[in-house]
């Protein structure tokens, strides 16, 4: 019984032996295929001339831009980390009048042409409209172009005749002018943190589009500022940008935007700032073992609430049964 089971396992017919042997010749022919055409189309040199003459253009430019390049002066010795390295320039609303050298870097202008618009200014030249700024030597056209619709100034006729007139003597006389004196600057406005837009944070100095953005996206994932210094938390925003601005900031009585923390779901807790996806986590862990929360103290008993995360955190919470 045995033998016979085997041999009508392994035994092949006639056909089948003939497609086994087709089939080994395929396998056997496919995998020579390569070694036999290797023999017929000899590998064809690859012409590098071109390529090596290019490289050589290049390193020959590279060489001639390290040697014009102030960078040379270091004793970089033609090191490709002494280039410049270029950013991206910023784009705000400005006062030519009165922007600060760091912030016309941001603007992406040249050190060179800085120092030449702060000599004009500090000689008792003023921009008196958009147009005059390409009048600064050294500011390229492409550089005037990508600027001009940014800048804002101040409407000279509001400004008193007295005023003007003292300027005008001032130059006449050689004294300093009447209008660099920080009495005669006009007033940077007062911001109501709970309830200004993106242009109001834009009249901040320091402040561009990016951070206003960034502010106001801040305060709406709060739900509103309880104190002046959340402001500083805004991600991006200089230490020394905010100490600029914080004397120009006012807390306005807007109401904050509260978490009921006995009907909010784990997503939506963990979207608050101030609450982590972790806290979250655990405030909903607790609150279906516990039962809804009674007062704001018992988030105390959560181990990742210590007194600062409660502190910051009591102002957005509020408890309904």
């Amino acid at each position: 019984m045995r033998p016979s089971f085997f041999r009508s396992y392994f035994q092949f017919s006639k056909a089948e032996r003939t497609g086994l042997l087709v089939l080994l010749a395929f396998i056997a022919f496919s995998w020579c295929l390569p070694v036999v055409g290797s023999f017929f189309s000899p590998p064809v040199a690859t012409d590098t001339t071109g390529f090596a003459a290019a490289v050589t253009t290049f390193e020959q430019q590279l060489a001639t831009a390290l040697h014009k390049s102030p960078a040379r002066t270091n004793n970089h010795s033609g090191d490709l980390s002494a280039l410049p390295v270029s950013n991206t320039p910023a784009l705000f609303y400005f006062n030519p009048n009165t922007l600060p050298a760091n912030d016309w870097e941001r603007l992406g202008v040249p050190p060179r042409t800085i120092r030449t618009i702060q000599n004009y200014i500090r000689k008792g030249g003023r921009f008196h409209k958009q147009e005059d700024l390409q009048k600064i030597y050294g500011l390229s056209p492409v550089v005037y172009q990508r600027l001009v619709s940014y800048v804002r100034i101040p409407d000279e006729a509001k400004v008193p005749a007295g005023l003007k007139k003292s300027r005008v003597d001032s130059f006449r006389t050689g004294n300093r002018p009447a209008f660099f004196s920080s009495r005669e600057r006009p007033p940077l406005p007062l911001i109501a943190i709970n309830t200004a837009d993106t242009l109001s944070w834009q009249a901040l100095p320091g402040i561009g589009p990016v951070l206003a953005r960034r502010i106001v996206t801040f305060r709406e994932r709060l739900g509103g500022f309880y104190a002046i210094a959340q402001v500083a938390e805004t991600y991006g925003l200089p230490d020394t940008t905010f100490k600029k601005i914080q004397a120009l900031l006012r807390l306005d009585n807007g109401l904050l935007r509260k978490i009921d923390i006995n009907h909010t779901d784990e997503k939506s807790l963990a979207d608050h700032p101030y609450i982590s996806q972790k806290l979250a986590g655990l405030i909903v862990r607790y609150r279906n073992a516990h039962g809804p929360f009674s007062q704001l103290d018992d988030l105390r008993s959560i181990p990742l609430v210590d007194e600062i995360i409660y502190r910051k955190i009591e102002h957005y919470i509020q408890i309904k049964f």
